[in-house]
């Protein structure tokens, strides 16, 4: 009889929280359809972003002659693979063949019992993709994406933007509890796909183990939470050169 109680009482919550979702989302597709009050918002938002840039002259040594590089030390790795892709312009071709690359690459090099990957994005410097670089330092997750993560799955419905996992997880049969139990861990896997040596606009990485936490910002954009960070003397950063499809 308790734990039927404190079952209805959990189902109450959900449904409570799905309201109280579902109403801000209404409220925010209400806002930005109106162009006045969508350009505001961006104006604002732009604003509160535009406080915390600055622009930093900094070293960049050379990541090939770091030797202890690794997810669980600087928080990157580099990693030698060839990919059966032919055409990386083609979307369908890179999501049959490279996802499927891309979750035996990650299992392997972490372990991980189940591996998703939710989607892909070119970027070029020469206008001809809809996404050029990105110059801003940021990371595109927070410690609290797990538990963001976990109430979605509870709910069946995104709090937070995950990018088609929430849906992968439940078709895996993936429980709340699964993932509770879990380590979840995020990867972003990035590659060169030009068939020359890559030397325009090259990935800048930062060890992880010279980012002090209280230098950390959190902002959320479009629903997801995301660091950024304050500038530091004692960041050091690293690039790998001459990266190949």
């Amino acid at each position: 009889e308790q734990q039927q109680h404190q079952q209805r009482e959990q189902q109450q919550q959900a449904a409570d929280m799905r309201r109280e979702f579902a109403e801000q989302k209404r409220r925010f597709e209400e806002t930005v359809r109106d162009p006045e009050q969508a350009a505001a918002f961006k104006a604002a938002v732009k604003a509160y972003q535009e406080q915390f840039n600055c622009t930093a002259q900094v070293q960049i040594h050379n990541g090939r002659d770091l030797a202890d590089a690794g997810l669980d030390t600087t928080g990157f790795a580099l990693v030698r693979h060839e990919s059966a892709v032919t055409d990386w312009s083609d979307d369908e071709q890179v999501q049959a063949v490279h996802y499927d690359e891309l979750r035996a690459l990650v299992a392997g090099l972490t372990g991980a019992s189940r591996c998703f990957v939710n989607r892909h994005t070119i970027r070029k410097s020469d206008g001809s993709t809809k996404f050029t670089p990105f110059m801003e330092v940021h990371s595109d997750f927070t410690d609290r994406y797990k538990q963001a993560l976990l109430k979605s799955l509870e709910l069946g419905q995104e709090i937070t933007p995950t990018f088609g996992v929430l849906e992968q997880l439940q078709a895996e049969g993936v429980t709340f509890d699964d993932l509770r139990e879990a380590r979840l861990l995020v990867v972003h896997a990035w590659r060169s796909v030009s068939k020359e040596p890559h030397q325009r606009f090259p990935l800048a990485l930062c060890d992880g183990r010279t980012v002090d936490e209280q230098g950390l910002i959190r902002e959320t954009v479009s629903g997801l939470e995301r660091y950024r960070t304050t500038h530091s003397a004692g960041h050091k950063w690293y690039w790998f050169p001459e990266m190949r499809a």
